[in-house]
């Protein structure tokens, strides 16, 4: 061996050696060492960490640890339908709308757009911004609490827009593809999903001390599947445990779900958190405990790792002196939530985390939007077509009018939604086209339109802020303080787009969580017409009210939530100067502006030039002063005065397309008589406008199913604190002949099913039947099928209730007319069970099946029978 060799080989031996000291060198602590394993960085880190640092750790809001460079971190924001906050981002259509499509693959791939707009927002703001409160914005940007899985089995219960829809395949299937797109699939986490609210979060009136009686087999076959794909096709780290409890045991301390099922049975390996305040409610709502000390070594104890809200967690230390609790605990606790952290790439240098790369320009971008418009196409349900639609092309004059005909210009038609940049409303859109057209467009306000009596939300197109924030032209501008009046400098400031905040009945806002808390809003109201208009003001605690310097409300002092009214006189479209102040010391957090306008003389005029159009657009529907967070509904019907206007609409022109804006089923049986075209549209986010018109135009065809059933009355459903499935719940068990069935929509084209084949006649256990069919697009439009299979028990056993029917596999395909494609779909054998209570484990249902194929769970085209052994 020559000396040149001799020489380099003792270089490159003196350089693998030096590799380890380096790496020690160049890192002051080993968790910092991205070489080394994760478990190993916990390790170190954990050991180096106080027992009040750990404590710390264990709070939604973790506060930083100056002395060892961890920066503070939030772990709330949402992101069920594109990013709640700080800012602007991509809106795509609420999760029931996104149901509708039937389309596990595209909803992955918005998921995938949302955590790249997260990472893009995030590090544009940059690493350090994701903790503390105020500093212009919410500032959770990794961590997301969706999606919401639980399944929609009243049409009653008041967040059925934030699900999947009443069946447990779909929503297992939609929520597993969305927690694959939102975490990604690389070494890091490029966001982390948290599945919630775990498990049968399904009433809003008392959903604090809500006690869900359940028996096992509706649990597990129904209330869990939807958790059950996320977490173990889905892979989510984390889960969020509900406010309820499940057969006497509050979820957030309910060993059973997030010891037995979700670690064990299901080998979940992320952390759990709580809804926000749920582990305090543990104590006060549920009187579980006798202190909050229990509270929160019960949580720790029973596999509740992350605290929310008012935090008993701050507890621990006393629970562990007291027994309760170890500090062995509380650090398994710690390591379960900071291996988040590290999976997410918070302790390692930049330039080692891909996601690091991505630009804030994806935020928005053209792709997104382009998916955004797809998704709002392929999730409007045609319910009713007698052809009407598409509209034609005589058509000259078309009059447009609605309460919901400028969504999203305000955000207050869907929960959890962040502002969308820039969002098309229904009439932008249906503008926009008859402008292409040369169609004349009659638009009729309906503030001038409703006559209600009852004093509703002062909406933001109303108001105009002092200040704009973020390019927001329209809401109140809000300043906030960290006190009860007002003084020092505002922490924070943003424009509100309406001022209706309750924090025990709708969804939680991060200005309201803490407390004391002082705002000021200042602005100017804009009325719609003239005459004397009746204004209210709710509150909780201490509120004042001035309009164009004139005071008309001072109640300075702490109380409960109270509303006081008032009256002003306002002339149209002249400007009124309004200021509000407000303060919370804690509990309610209610502040809400209301007003009732005064019935306009203009009103008989609008309506008679109804009857000269050739076509009416009547966008309708629900916004969250009627369905959301916090109540649930007694009824399903349009509200009355939507329900008068379109009849009376009718009695003047009966051309009519009806368009609907809501997040569940509605009991439409008047209109379903009378009305000519009815499109369900839900929420279908910022590309709403657009998507509407190409809808009713025809330049696409409908293609939605319904993921929920429209049933004809509330009288057809069980009570709604009825938890127990098989009693005539969902399609799956229901009796009564519904108005819409699961799985429902019409197209602007026809198919043919035909030539079901299935691979065998006769299976066993852990075998797959594999069917195929033929679907042939007879029409004249080029137009996308859902194609549905479900299995229907004829002769079985055990001789249980089994459900009539129930859906076991579904394929979206796009056919243009005259072609045919053959659909292939798989069902393992496996998930043809029921869970044996007596034995605890699923088995297997031996016996007679009916396999049906087609376009809903009543339309039928197709069957065959087949045994399983």
């Amino acid at each position: 061996m020559n000396k040149t060799r001799i020489t380099n080989l003792l270089i490159l031996t003196i350089f693998l050696i030096g590799i380890p000291f380096r790496s020690i060198a160049q890192y002051q602590h080993k968790f910092m060492d991205p070489n080394l394993d994760i478990e190993k960085r916990l390790d170190d880190l954990l050991e180096t960490l106080t027992l009040d640092e750990k404590i710390t750790m264990l709070s939604e809001t973790a506060p930083a640890v100056e002395r060892l460079g961890i920066d503070a971190y939030n772990h709330g924001n949402e992101a069920l339908h594109g990013i709640m906050r700080p800012g602007k981002f991509t809106v795509f259509p609420r999760p029931m709308g996104l149901a509708a499509t039937f389309n596990p693959d595209a909803i992955q791939l918005m998921a995938d757009y949302i955590s790249d707009e997260a990472r893009g927002r995030y590090n544009e703001l940059g690493r350090k911004c994701v903790g503390g409160r105020f500093n212009g914005h919410f500032n959770g940007l990794l961590t997301f609490w969706s999606p919401n899985v639980n399944m929609a089995r009243d049409p009653r219960w008041g967040r059925t827009g934030e699900t999947y829809g009443e069946d447990p395949l779909l929503t297992s299937r939609m929520g597993a593809s969305f927690t694959r797109g939102l975490q990604g699939d690389g070494k890091y986490l490029k966001a982390i999903a948290t599945p919630k609210h775990y498990a049968a979060n399904n009433e809003e009136h008392n959903r604090f001390s809500c006690n869900a009686e359940i028996p096992e087999r509706s649990l597990r076959e129904y209330y869990l599947k939807g958790f059950e794909g996320c977490i173990v096709d889905g892979k989510a780290f984390s889960i969020m445990a509900a406010y309820n409890s499940i057969n006497g045991v509050p979820c957030s301390v309910n060993p059973y779900l997030l010891n037995d099922i979700l670690r064990d049975e299901w080998g979940f390996k992320g952390y759990v958190v709580g809804d926000l305040n749920s582990p305090h409610y543990v104590y006060t709502r549920h009187k579980y405990t006798k202190s909050q000390a229990e509270t929160a070594a019960l949580c720790i104890k029973s596999g509740l790792e992350l605290d929310s809200g008012f935090k008993p967690f701050k507890h621990l230390k006393k629970a562990i002196k007291k027994g309760l609790c170890t500090e062995e605990e509380v650090t398994e606790a710690a390591r379960r939530v900071l291996r988040g952290r590290f999976k997410l790439g918070m302790f390692d240098p930049i330039d080692m985390v891909p996601y690091n790369s991505i630009k804030p320009d994806i935020v928005g971008s053209e792709k997104h939007q382009k998916l955004a418009l797809e998704l709002a196409q392929q999730s409007m349900v045609l319910l009713k077509n007698d052809n009407f639609l598409p509209l034609k092309d005589d058509i000259k004059k078309i009059a447009v009018l609605g309460p919901c005909i400028n969504m999203y210009k305000h955000p207050h038609y869907s929960a959890y939604e962040g502002s969308a940049n820039p969002p098309v409303t229904p009439i932008d859109g249906i503008k926009s086209i008859c402008n292409e057209k040369g169609i004349e467009l009659v638009e009729i306000p309906w503030e001038l339109l409703s006559g209600s009596s009852q004093l509703v939300k002062v909406e933001s197109s109303f108001l105009k802020p002092e200040i704009e924030i973020g390019n927001k032209s329209v809401g109140l501008t809000g300043y906030y303080y960290d006190n009860k009046n007002l003084e020092g400098k505002p922490l924070g400031k943003r424009v509100d787009g309406d001022i209706d905040f309750d924090r025990v009945k709708k969804a939680p806002d991060s200005y309201f969580i803490n407390e004391p808390l002082s705002v000021r809003w200042t602005g100017k109201l804009m009325p719609p017409v003239s005459g004397n208009y009746k204004l209210s003001f709710t509150y909780d605690d201490g509120a004042k009210v001035w309009l164009n310097g004139k005071e008309v409300l001072n109640d300075w002092v702490v109380g409960a939530s109270r509303t006081k009214a008032f009256d002003f006189k306002m002339v149209k479209d002249t400007p009124v100067d309004i200021r509000i102040e407000y303060f919370d010391t804690g509990g309610g957090a209610v502040a809400q502006l209301k007003w009732l306008i005064p019935e306009s003389t203009d009103k008989n005029l609008h309506l008679n030039a109804i009857a000269d159009c050739d076509a009416v657009i009547m966008v309708m529907g629900l916004d969250d002063n009627h369905t959301g967070e916090g109540f649930d509904k007694t009824y399903l019907d349009l509200p009355a005065d939507q329900d008068e206007m379109i009849r009376k609409v009718h009695a003047l022109n009966k051309e009519i397309a009806l368009v609907l804006m809501n997040s569940t089923a509605l009991t439409i049986n008047w209109e379903n008589k009378n009305i000519p075209a009815i499109l369900e549209a839900w929420y279908p986010g910022e590309k709403t406008g657009t998507a509407l018109a190409d809808i009713l135009w025809g330049k696409i065809s409908p293609s939605g199913k319904l993921p929920m059933t429209f049933c004809n009355s509330v009288d057809d459903l069980p009570p709604f604190d009825d938890y127990d499935v098989t009693n005539g719940r969902t399609y799956m068990y229901a009796k009564a002949e519904p108005l819409f069935e699961f799985g429902y929509g019409l197209s602007y084209t026809t198919f043919a099913y035909s030539n079901l084949k299935l691979n065998k006649k006769s299976y066993a256990k852990n075998k797959t039947i594999k069917l195929s069919f033929d679907v042939k697009n007879t029409g004249d439009f080029n137009a996308d099928e859902i194609a549905q299979v479900y299995i229907k028990p004829v002769n079985v056993k055990p001789s249980i209730k089994l459900p009539i029917k129930q859906l076991k596999g579904f394929k979206r395909t796009s056919i243009t007319s005259g072609a045919s494609k053959t659909i292939v779909i798989e069902i393992p054998v496996n998930d043809i069970n029921y869970y044996n209570e007596k034995e605890k484990k699923f088995d297997i249902i031996k016996g007679e099946f009916e396999i049906q194929v087609g376009a809903s769970s009543k339309d039928i085209r197709l069957k065959e029978k087949l045994v399983i052994k």
